[in-house]
């Protein structure tokens, strides 16, 4: 029987998916805890969790994640404007002068949209398509205040209800989209596991292999005795098999980081993604005796996988990890200094820990960092693990799907 397990940290989504038909062998164990496009030497952005945590004075405040609060908070934010919007058109009405002031209340309702516009620009664009109601209102307020449209208060009146009824059908339908929402928010709900709160560290290390860092890195672990996840991409693993090789043998779990990493095609479509991932994985087989089950998706999962995505990673037996912690290391941090500090302060508090570093070409300050990073780890107590948590977990039950081949 497939089975498989959605597993939330902080703001970070962790798909569990048992194996499926695709491959036989035991099913995996539990398994631990993610935020563009980006070719595989390019800087990886991190994931985006949530717009700023900041916002005008008087507006709503911006949530830091998920999409259904995303969705409400929006919608709330929206409608106060629409009020705003609502106490100027009856202000005009009951005005000496409602002519001579429309051109002021106009301005007034522009401004109001821009500032809509604008709260609503660091969120995803299903989120802002929920509040074109409001936004089409508002336009349409707009558009009659600057046509010349009869301003007395009865005449606004019905101006006003025809807007309204013009918004209605639009309205529903994004109700409907919200409840979508919410129904993939109870999925990832369905099957929340909670993990283990230790003071484990997870380092993972994406983008690779790369000879100017892999063998690097793989010595520093070495000499520190610690294991680590290193998420590959299918074509750079192709073109430097020797370091995937290196990579397993010195007891690191070998993850897949789709074959191109190239976001047109690995999202184009939740098959697509999976029939990048199967590439992968078959390589890193071939390669090693691992099965490559073991995911991260470019950018992170977040407003990247659906119920569809969901369930063909159920099917294929994979399991998506993100972070917890990003080492900034491919979106400006450039120095050694920079990266441990990331680290160090985005790490506090946190138990376990996911750190997002990157090996390939260019990353010499990472290579620098990671010993100071471990250091750091262990002064404060903390454990080191490979991806999924469970000790040899997923790892070792891949390695036993079949036998390595040369």
């Amino acid at each position: 029987m497939q089975r498989y397990r959605i597993l939330l940290l902080g703001c970070t989504l962790v798909v569990a998916a048992g194996c499926g038909p695709r491959r036989p062998g035991p099913a995996p164990v539990t398994v631990a805890p993610q935020p563009a496009p980006v070719a595989e030497d390019q800087v990886e952005p991190a994931p985006t969790a949530g717009p700023p945590l900041s916002a005008p004075a008087g507006t709503v405040p911006l949530p830091a994640s998920g999409s259904v609060m995303q969705m409400q908070a929006a919608r709330e934010e929206a409608d106060r404007l629409e009020s705003e919007t609502r106490r100027i058109l009856t202000a005009l009405a009951g005005s000496a002068d409602p002519v001579a002031g429309a051109a002021v209340a106009r301005a007034k309702v522009a401004g109001l949209r821009q500032q809509l516009a604008t709260w609503l620009e660091p969120f995803p664009l299903a989120v802002q398509a929920a509040v074109a109601p409001q936004e089409q209102f508002l336009a349409g307020v707009e558009g009659l205040l600057g046509a010349g449209a009869a301003l007395d208060e009865a005449g606004l009146a019905r101006a006003v209800d025809g807007l309204q009824a013009q918004t209605t059908g639009l309205e529903a339908s994004f109700h409907l989209q919200e409840a979508l929402e919410a129904s993939l928010q109870q999925l990832r709900q369905r099957y929340l596991q909670p993990l283990p709160r230790e003071k484990v560290v997870y380092l993972t290390l994406d983008d690779g292999p790369d000879p100017s860092t892999t063998p690097r890195l793989l010595e520093i672990l070495r000499q520190a005795g610690v294991k680590a996840t290193f998420f590959v991409i299918g074509r750079r693993a192709a073109q430097y098999p020797d370091l995937v090789r290196a990579i397993a043998a010195a007891g690191h779990t070998v993850g897949n980081h789709t074959y191109t990493h190239d976001y047109s095609d690995i999202y184009a479509s939740p098959e697509a993604f999976i029939a990048s991932l199967d590439k992968t994985s078959d390589l890193i087989h071939r390669l090693t005796g691992q099965a490559g089950l073991v995911v991260r998706a470019p950018g992170g999962s977040y407003n990247k996988f659906d119920r569809r995505t969901f369930h063909l990673l159920q099917a294929g037996g994979y399991v998506a990890f993100d972070w917890t912690v990003d080492s900034e290391d491919a979106k400006g941090a450039t120095t050694r200094e920079a990266i441990v500090g990331n680290v160090v302060r985005q790490a506090a508090g946190q138990a376990p820990v996911v750190v997002l570093m990157h090996d390939v070409r260019g990353k010499e300050a990472t290579v620098a960092a990671l010993p100071e990073v471990i250091a750091h780890f262990r002064a404060q107590g903390y454990g080191f693990d490979v991806l999924p948590p469970d000790g040899a977990g997923l790892s070792q039950a891949a390695r036993r799907v079949l036998p390595a081949q040369p």
